[in-house]
């Protein structure tokens, strides 16, 4: 989408909102009064609601996890489908997604990272409901991130980025989540998808909760990938760190999550606090969230899981009021009474009681003792039960310890309350899980981190446990090396959660696979957080671009050493941070034009997979080809001017009507599953009529490949009946590649998405990719600069063009420091330049930072066929002057010419030569039928010495003088040089060698 920008003023206005983890700080479109006109709208397909609630009725039935939305898997660039307003120090960027007839909406992202300084907003359309800002604090590891829900069928984007982080942002949606039960925030007589059964008691209804005020405020309810609900507890461990230990479900996790093999739940939010101020009335708040987590340990038997908060309730702004409860893992008959606190089909927090002693039980029949089983009570204010969404909630005992989590129950909404027991994974048995040795599926190593024996615990306030972590804030994960002899400053965030009492101090070490002082120089040995102070300190990191082709790089970055008198500050648990290299460094390759097939084509049954399908009279597909298989295929950066499938069995009997193509780059590997995307260029439409063989689709506006990026073509039709497929051939890629639909009287262009399948159409592209030579003059900023090392060698692209010029191997250990190279003089022939020589017109000069007149190197220039025309046949040698070559200062004393070998680079040509005189101005040179003199000795000789031709007397290191060539003293006499030679004491000599054409 086309971003429109607008310049504009400057003005204050305050604004309040809700949030996650955030910072407090305003809506800028508010501060700047912006518009809400021409912001572009992505609308999203419509459900099939009571379908959904009938499948939900089924998959409900054992108080599992709970769905509440429908998943859009997507790929939205707020950064590029928003609208963009220029304001003072940086840009807003804004984008409304709608879902029609949605309770709520929420989103879920697979690319997402906030520079220093930037926020992020979301809100509904009248912007009484804001969550953010989202900022730098926000940011993951593996940059997936998740946001609450927006209680409407509108949500806003809002993203400001500071002018001078401009470019580093990222805020990809991969999931929008279309919600079809309520967000309950007022409680009334009315039912709603989302309520609970009418016999759930409200956790402040009194005497039900009085002596539970304290245990509520740990449980919380759980968005499952922004789909599902669920809930849990906040529990203490033995160390008293308050590390956000929470416990849950095994089976809330997702299908695949696992503490082995996949232990990312980025996609989680919960919340906290989530409940009815009174007993059933008042309004239930949702701004206390956290975001994403790691699943610690987990296992099936007694369906637990303990998640690590990434962000730990305790850092929010305000401060989330959260309790760590306590447990009890002791294999013993419990004490009588307790309650289960939880939030019954995502409702507000709600509380059951019982009276009874704990059953021992298996679950589903087993005999495993792995469970407890309670019924519950009629109690004052109704006669509570456990319900879908309510599973992972704790079971607290009468001393107020949990004695495990919620696996499940018997009965729906309160259909028969008496009969309804709650079933329940054992803290006992979780806790050693019959000796398992995998630390991941157990529960003590984590609750009870340093195996002090404690095998139950009451719970606590954040009160005496250690608050003041000094730990990464996770920050920059990867970076290029950048482009120049210019380094790259990132900045890593080191932040302590409570100002300390004192100085605090900890040093900074570096370790991992990048070289300190060639891949990086760490600006920072050591952080002083000082007395009173809160704020983050920073760790300045400069990136060097080295200029060596090499393998990406870690920096392990560790704080360590801590030295305070504050008792009550510690070293938190993410006491290092790795940052990835990435080598932006390549060897030239030739420019590669023409046709290139990507994909073998092995099969050819089937016609569900042919972009022709014309058994339906409306067709719409969506194909992503890789960047690695484009590549693997041959193709290069340039213009994909056609495309062409194999058509091998032709059934239709009539064209394809208003065969449509479209195409864009895409940062997805796999297509999101049925759901079609937008963002595409069109370059084709019109009627296409196949024949067996290669059909091929010559675009009206070629498509330009970036080189890098993966691509996804889509392809659409409109017929007005129907007809046969024609059955291309194809290819089976092993993932989701495909996403397509058809029907008959709909518009194909425009309808959504419904199959998603692994085969892929065999596809022939036609790319032009030109010249990857730099052949004009370079531009003010076109020259490229990067540091020339010993024996190092380094391949110099044009800065604007990113096309290739020269190449410079140093055969030496001097250090050339940073290289210029640029194009200095252009043309397509050759002129004259001194003794009846003539040289290239086009010619460079490489000027290093440390010039050393007898270093040796070798080096490489590149030149389009175009370039040489009929100079061509007579380039024998490579001229090298110590300033500019086609300086009016060139002589025999500053120049030097060397014999070059010329190997073809595609249609194109490399010339190489290699020079002991180090580095300057250079071309190819031809002969005009004279000679040129080079200077190889002068000065007077001190004593009776002997040259040897075959060691001593060379043209820089390639060619040595042989037997008969002419050389001359002082006086002119020339002799003939055998294999060796003598000149008597205090001659006076010069020897030159002479290049005749």
């Amino acid at each position: 989408m086309k971003r429109s920008i607008l310049s504009l003023s400057f003005s204050i206005i305050l604004y309040s909102c809700f949030a996650q983890l955030k910072a407090d700080l305003p809506v800028l479109s508010v501060v700047h009064g912006l518009s809400n006109e021409g912001i572009p709208v992505i609308t999203m397909p419509s459900i099939d609601v009571e379908g959904l609630l009938q499948e939900d009725a089924i998959n409900n039935q054992n108080d599992g996890k709970m769905r509440f939305a429908f998943p859009f898997k997507t790929e939205i660039d707020v950064l590029t489908e928003g609208e963009v307003r220029r304001v003072q120090d940086g840009t807003i960027y804004r984008l409304h997604i709608d879902c029609p007839g949605a309770k709520n909406i929420n989103f879920l992202y697979n690319s997402f990272f906030i520079p220093v300084g930037g926020q992020l907003h979301i809100y509904n359309g009248s912007k009484t409901e804001v969550i953010g800002a989202f900022t730098s604090k926000n940011n993951t590891v593996n940059r997936k991130f998740a946001t609450a829900v927006i209680n409407d069928d509108r949500a806003t984007l809002e993203y400001f980025e500071p002018a001078d982080v401009s470019d580093q942002s990222q805020i990809v949606i991969s999931q929008v989540a279309h919600g079809y039960r309520s967000f309950t925030l007022n409680k009334n007589n009315s039912r709603d998808p989302g309520d609970s059964g009418a016999c759930q008691v409200d956790i402040n209804c009194s005497p039900e909760g009085d002596n539970w005020q304290d245990e509520k405020k740990g449980v919380g309810r759980i968005t499952l990938n922004g789909s599902d609900w669920c809930s849990g507890c906040i529990v203490r461990n033995t160390n008293d760190d308050c590390e956000p230990l929470f416990l849950t479900a095994d089976h809330c996790l997702p299908s695949g999550a696992d503490a082995v093999s996949s232990p990312d739940v980025s996609g989680f939010v919960f919340y906290f606090n989530y409940e009815f101020p009174n007993c059933g009335s008042g309004t239930a708040n949702l701004s206390e969230s956290v975001s994403g987590g790691t699943i610690l340990a987990n296992d099936s038997p007694s369906d637990f899981a303990l998640i690590e908060l990434a962000e730990n309730p305790l850092d929010a702004v305000p401060t989330i009021d959260v309790y760590f409860a306590g447990w009890d893992a002791r294999d013993q008959t419990p004490v009588s009474g307790g309650v289960g606190i939880h939030h019954p089909s995502g409702d507000a927090k709600k509380i059951a009681t019982h009276s009874q002693v704990p059953v021992s039980t298996g679950w589903n029949g087993s005999n495993d003792d792995s469970h407890w089983t309670v019924n519950w009570d009629a109690t004052t204010n109704g006669h509570s039960v456990t319900e879908g969404g309510s599973s992972g909630s704790p079971i607290f005992d009468s001393n107020s310890r949990i004695l495990g989590q919620l696996h499940g129950g018997s009965s729906i909404n309160c259909s028969d309350p008496p009969n309804d027991p709650g079933v329940y994974g054992k803290v006992a048995r979780s806790w050693l899980n019959n000796g398992v040795t995998d630390n991941r599926r157990k529960l003590q190593p984590w609750l009870d981190p340093g195996n002090s024996g404690i095998n139950f615990m009451d719970g606590t306030y954040p009160i005496g446990c250690t608050l003041n972590k000094i730990q990464f804030v996770t920050s920059t994960s990867s970076v290029s090396e950048g482009s120049s002899c210019d380094s790259m400053e990132i900045m890593l965030e080191v932040s302590i959660s409570a100002a300390p009492a004192a100085n605090a101090t900890v040093d900074v070490v570096v370790s991992g696979s990048a070289l300190s002082g060639e891949d990086y120089v760490i600006m920072a040995t050591s952080l002083t957080f000082n007395s009173g102070s809160s704020a983050s300190q920073f760790i300045p990191i400069n990136i060097i671009e080295d200029g060596r082709i090499e393998s990406d790089e870690i920096i392990t970055v560790t704080i360590q050493n801590l030295n305070t008198t504050d008792a009550n500050v510690t070293i938190g648990a993410t006491d290092s941070h790795d940052v990835t290299v990435s080598n932006d460094d390549i060897a030239p390759n030739p420019s590669s034009s023409g046709d290139f097939i990507v994909g073998s084509g092995a099969l050819s049954t089937s016609g569900i997979y042919s972009p022709f399908r014309g058994y339906w009279e409306d067709s719409r597909f969506q194909i992503i080809y890789r960047a690695s298989d484009l590549t693997a295929a041959g193709m290069q950066a340039g213009n994909i001017n056609s495309l062409a499938m194999e058509v091998v069995t032709k059934a239709s009997t009539q064209p394809y009507s208003g065969f449509t193509v479209r195409m864009k780059h895409t940062v997805s590997n796999s297509h999101p599953n049925n759901s079609f995307v937008g963002g595409f260029t069109q370059v084709f439409t019109g009627n296409v009529t196949t024949t067996v063989g290669w059909n091929t689709i010559v675009f009206d506006t070629p498509f330009t490949w970036d080189g890098s990026s993966n691509i996804m073509i889509e392809t659409c039709f409109d017929n007005g009946s129907w007809t046969q497929n024609d059955i291309v051939k194809y290819d089976d890629v092993g993932y989701d590649v495909e996403n397509m639909n058809r029907a008959d009287d709909v518009t194909g262009c425009t309808m959504s998405g419904n199959f998603t399948y692994e085969f892929r159409p065999q596809m022939r592209f036609n790319i032009d990719a030109g010249s990857n030579i730099q052949t004009e003059v370079n531009s003010v900023s076109g020259f490229a600069e990067l540091p020339v090392g010993p024996f190092e060698t380094v391949h110099f692209y044009d800065a604007n063009t990113e096309k290739i010029m020269a190449t410079v191997q140093n055969l030496s250990a001097h250090n050339f420091g940073c290289t210029r190279v640029e194009v200095d003089r252009e043309g397509t022939d050759d002129v004259a330049w001194f003794d009846t020589l003539s040289v290239s017109q086009k010619t460079f000069i490489i000027s290093p930072e440390n010039p050393n007149g007898s270093a040796s190197v070798t080096v490489t220039l590149y030149y389009d066929s175009s370039e040489l025309v009929s100079f061509l046949p007579q380039i024998g040698s490579m001229g090298r002057a110590n300033v500019s070559i086609d300086d009016a200062g060139n002589s025999y004393a500053n120049t030097n010419l060397e014999s070059t070998s010329q190997l073809a680079f595609g249609p194109h040509y490399q010339y190489s030569s290699t020079f002991d005189s180090g580095l300057g101005g250079f071309g190819l040179v031809g002969g005009g039928g004279g000679c040129v003199d080079t200077l190889l000795v002068s000065g007077n000789v001190s004593g009776n010495q002997t040259f040897k031709a075959s060691t001593s007397i060379r043209t820089n290191g390639l060619t040595v003088i042989q037997n008969g060539a002419a050389i001359f003293f002082d006086a002119g006499n020339f002799v003939d040089l055998q294999e060796e030679f003598e000149v008597e004491l205090g001659a006076e000599l010069t020897i030159r060698i002479q290049v005749c054409n």
